[in-house]
């Protein structure tokens, strides 16, 4: 189940010009709720795990933080979610526009289940409007 790349949902306007600014605060608040979200991730989707993925232009970087980004910074950004085997079952992915004030966002899902979706996109979509203040 994937966010659809041609809906609204897919699209978020953005303040900042800085996106190693937003993803610095996007990474805090993340780390932050994933110890509150974790029990109801693990329950709910049978997610145990995160990790990382940072994207400029054909390098990827595995890991969070800014040592793990160069340049611009305007690259693509992952959290990889895994069933505790580490597969990976779910992905919130975003990367901001060189040319306008957005960033683009989804969310994919193992499988057939629009509730995960959703969940994990709200859940996404709020980290990025805190992290843009």
């Amino acid at each position: 189940t994937t966010t659809s790349a041609y809906e609204d949902r897919a699209i978020m306007k953005v303040k900042t010009t800085d996106h190693g600014l937003l993803k610095k605060n996007y990474e805090d608040i993340f780390l932050t709720e994933w110890t509150e979200k974790q029990p109801i991730l693990k329950n709910k989707f049978g997610i145990h795990t995160w990790e990382a993925v940072q994207y400029e232009g054909t390098i990827t970087r595995n890991g969070i933080g800014p040592k793990h980004r160069t340049g611009n910074q305007r690259g693509g950004f992952k959290i990889v979610f895994s069933h505790e085997n580490k597969e990976p079952v779910a992905f919130m992915w975003m990367r901001g526009s060189g040319t306008e004030p957005v960033f683009r966002i989804l969310v994919d899902v193992k499988g057939s289940d629009p509730a995960a979706e959703e969940f994990l996109l709200s859940w996404h979509r709020s980290i990025i409007e805190r992290a843009d203040r």
